[in-house]
């Protein structure tokens, strides 16, 4: 996995490229704990992702819940990922509007920002 991470104001723009998986959890964690602290608004650039397993979509969904509890907008840039909607089938994560289990107001898979 490789990451950019741009400041504007208060936005930060996380791309992140190559594999996202159990490999690296633990850099993810801290990256995205990092950014989440040092804006307002998070966008995530996902269509450089060449993989992801469960790992990386449960460490996606509890920063939506550290977000939201922080009062920081965490937002997924879907756009150009053909591996993010297979992965999350396989997952057994459907797209619903709410957080499937009822923790956030809206699920971080649902709201792509184009």
């Amino acid at each position: 996995m490789q990451y950019e991470v741009e400041h504007n104001d208060t936005v930060a723009i996380v791309t992140l490229t190559g594999s996202v998986t159990i490999e690296h959890a633990a850099e993810l964690k801290e990256l995205l704990n990092r950014v989440l602290t040092e804006a307002t608004e998070v966008v995530v650039n996902m269509g450089n992702i060449t993989h992801l397993d469960l790992a990386g979509i449960q460490l996606f969904c509890a920063a939506c819940r550290s977000a939201e509890g922080g009062g920081t907008r965490l937002l997924p840039k879907l756009t150009g990922s053909e591996v993010i909607p297979s992965a999350l089938m396989e997952a057994g994560f459907n797209r619903q509007d709410t957080c499937a289990e009822q923790r956030c107001e809206t699920c971080f898979w649902k709201g792509d920002v184009s």
